[in-house]
């Protein structure tokens, strides 16, 4: 949620402080990200249901928030020509994940309840943004900020990226240990 909430201060902050983004290429990326997202979802959904005999759905959701960690570090490393790689990976990985939040909602706490235990589920993409990253995003950016409101170079985002990555770690250790 925070790389497709914040996409175009990202491609902004990426760029040199002289050349400006063309809002049609923040359109395009958002697009891309969502059909990624889109392409993730059904990626993990047919793997996961293939391999579901000879591998358990929580490797597939520990390797997918390590592939969402993995995509915020690309953020730190990539050049401002290639920033929509990492924006693309993040769109697909956090697909995967959120194709089997319904799934392992199911088999994790059955099928008595689930619209209030996936209501649940949701609700912590929900409130771990707005409360955690959201803010933290809007200080780091607003920190390293010219007078005029803008940023620009790896300092805006990059100290979130490597919280969020970090955070992923977290829940990717998280994931190996569910039942």
């Amino acid at each position: 949620m925070f790389v497709m909430n914040n996409i175009s201060f990202i491609v902004e902050s990426a760029s040199s402080s002289v050349e400006q983004v063309a809002t049609d290429q923040i359109a395009f990326l958002v697009s891309l990200f969502s059909i990624c997202n889109l392409v993730g979802r059904f990626a993990m959904g047919i793997l996961s249901d293939h391999f579901f005999v000879s591998i358990p759905r929580r490797s597939f959701l520990a390797a997918s928030v390590l592939a969402v960690g993995l995509a915020q570090l690309l953020f730190l490393v990539v050049p401002p020509s290639l920033i929509a790689v990492p924006i693309l990976a993040t769109g697909f990985s956090e697909g995967c994940i959120y194709a089997l939040f319904p799934v392992m909602t199911r088999e994790l706490f059955g099928p008595r309840h689930f619209g209030k235990n996936y209501g649940l589920v949701s609700l912590a993409v929900a409130v771990g943004f707005p409360l955690l990253l959201s803010p933290l995003s809007t200080y780091i950016y607003h920190l390293h900020a010219t007078p005029d409101g803008s940023c620009h170079g790896k300092l805006c985002f990059g100290p979130t990226f490597a919280i969020a990555a970090a955070l992923s770690l977290v829940g990717a250790y998280c994931s190996c240990k569910l039942p």
